[in-house]
């Protein structure tokens, strides 16, 4: 190595020392964080963030205070609102009654049971109260009429021959007590006239024919009481009842026993 040469590394090797000098008395620069756009100050330190809140769990209501109510599909209805559903409301019904009928008082007492039919037209004023029209027929067979005691002749009321017919129009008030959900127990009261149609019959005695077939009007009262039951067609109800009727001018007692059958427009 020449001696030129040597000069010139020593003088390299002496410019570059004060340069690594200056290079350690610099702080090394902060890291940046890539997601921040802010870069740090030198020798301020970050605040620490704060710890952020778990979100708090819904206070659910109390069962008994502030419940909101549940949708209207889901709500039961109380026992007087299920009651009051098959409660029949006010307008107009029909009603069939086919059953029996017995006449009372003659010489047997009891006549034997014919047919008895009625119907009633009528308007429903709430679930409670009810008028109508009723028509009616029945039938006596085989009650022979009285025998006066005192006498021993028989009684001439045409109610009390053996066989006739009779029709009944009266007006019709009807009260209904409930006794339990869609069950009730009707009271009647009744009054109006009967139509005694008689028939011919032969005076066991003498032979001689009795009654003229002519329709005599009387007038009659009664009443009725059984029970009724409201169906699931809401509409429909259907019971069994007892009536008692009493033809006033001959006084002549009677009975009918019949189902009932009614119909609520």
């Amino acid at each position: 190595m020449t001696r030129k040469t040597m000069l010139v590394l020593v003088v390299f090797g002496l410019s570059a020392i004060p340069a690594a000098a200056g290079a350690q008395d610099q702080p090394a620069a902060e890291p940046v964080d890539p997601v921040s756009d802010e870069t740090p100050k030198p020798g301020k330190p970050e605040p620490a963030p704060e710890p952020t809140a778990l979100p708090k769990a819904e206070a659910k209501p109390d069962a008994k205070e502030g419940q909101p109510p549940p949708p209207a599909h889901a709500q039961k209805p109380a026992p007087a609102a299920r009651a009051d559903r098959y409660r029949i409301g006010r307008g107009l019904f029909i009603e069939a009654n086919p059953g029996a009928f017995f006449s009372l008082g003659g010489e047997k007492g009891v006549s034997n049971a014919e047919p008895f039919m009625n119907a009633i037209f009528g308007w429903n004023f709430n679930a409670d109260m009810a008028l109508g029209l009723g028509l009616g027929y029945a039938a006596n067979n085989n009650n022979a009429p009285k025998t006066d005691s005192s006498t021993g002749v028989k009684m001439a009321a045409p109610g009390y021959y053996s066989d006739y017919t009779v029709t009944f129009l009266d007006l019709v008030f009807s009260y209904y007590f409930d006794v339990a959900p869609r069950l009730s127990v009707p009271a009647r009261v009744f009054a109006g006239g009967s139509f005694i149609a008689n028939q011919y019959n032969a005076d066991s005695e003498t032979g001689a024919m009795a009654g003229d077939k002519t329709a005599a009007f009387q007038p009659n009262a009664g009443v009725a009481s059984g029970i009724q039951y409201t169906t699931w067609q809401r509409h429909l109800q259907v019971g069994a009842e007892a009536a008692f009727f009493y033809i006033i001018t001959d006084g002549i007692p009677s009975l009918a026993f019949y189902p009932s059958i009614k119909y609520n427009f």
